[in-house]
């Protein structure tokens, strides 16, 4: 589809099961939409069957295209019967997802991905509507596997972003410290309101009001430590091991 705006539309409306992005111009605009779905920020059903027909075999747009989740990447020009039997191969196989703090799809194991992350990213299975409709399955109780595969999607996307979060504060932590600020400092700060941004968002669509008020309160102390680094703020300085610690307590109380 060309107009990505009724895409984005008719998915947030969950009206399709399958979801074909042919990008000839507006591949970041796919790029998003996918990326939304994915992320449970654009309709319910995370795991919709996604399928990108690009033209462009440029490794940029290949990488970025298959970093947004699709279930299938289909390099143009191909022939009616490659298409048929990649929809099937869709139907019959579809690939085990996995989910880490920068990426929710189908796995890509044996694709040269870093090696740590294929050994700690466990896969599991998610529900197919192309094999559930196509042979004649009940969308009631497809519906049923949906949502209880998004609950556990969204115990492992939060699992994923808080360790990130662990992580960047423990790197910032000297830093900030011994206010030792440079660009990299300044990326990680990035990084960081980012990932607390998702996990937010996240938090909201489960109607967890603890969670988004520790998003809140930590996005609040980052931006401060952002606009004035240095010198160091020595209530940021003990705050941020106890937004790392609060994040650890939420979730262990709802995983």
């Amino acid at each position: 589809m060309g107009d990505f705006d009724l895409l984005k539309q008719k998915v947030a409306n969950d009206e399709a099961d399958l979801c074909l992005c042919n990008m000839q111009t507006q591949t970041n605009a796919a790029h998003k939409v996918m990326r939304g779905v994915r992320e449970q920020e654009i309709g319910n059903n995370p795991f919709m069957v996604l399928v990108s027909m690009v033209g462009s075999t440029q490794r940029d747009v290949l990488a970025n295209t298959i970093d947004a989740g699709p279930d299938d990447l289909m390099v143009r020009p191909f022939s009616r019967d490659t298409f048929v039997r990649r929809m099937n191969e869709l139907a019959s196989r579809r690939k085990k997802f996995v989910v880490t703090s920068d990426y929710v799809g189908p796995t890509r194991r044996g694709e040269g991905r870093d090696e740590e992350e294929e050994n700690t990213t466990e896969e599991f299975e998610v529900p197919n509507p192309m094999r559930v409709l196509g042979y004649g399955g009940d969308r009631d109780e497809l519906w049923k596997d949906i949502r209880a595969a998004s609950t556990q999607l969204n115990a492992r996307k939060l699992r994923s972003d808080i360790r990130l979060i662990d992580t960047l504060v423990r790197e910032i932590l000297p830093d900030y410290e011994n206010s030792a600020i440079g660009e990299e400092f300044f990326d990680k700060i990035e990084k960081l309101l980012a990932t607390i941004g998702g996990v937010n968002r996240r938090g909201r669509r489960m109607g967890d009001e603890n969670l988004a008020e520790l998003c809140e309160l930590s996005q609040s102390i980052l931006t401060e430590i952002k606009e004035r680094p240095s010198p160091p703020n020595l209530r940021n300085i003990s705050a941020l091991p106890k937004i790392v610690a609060g994040f650890k307590s939420v979730y262990a109380a709802i995983s």
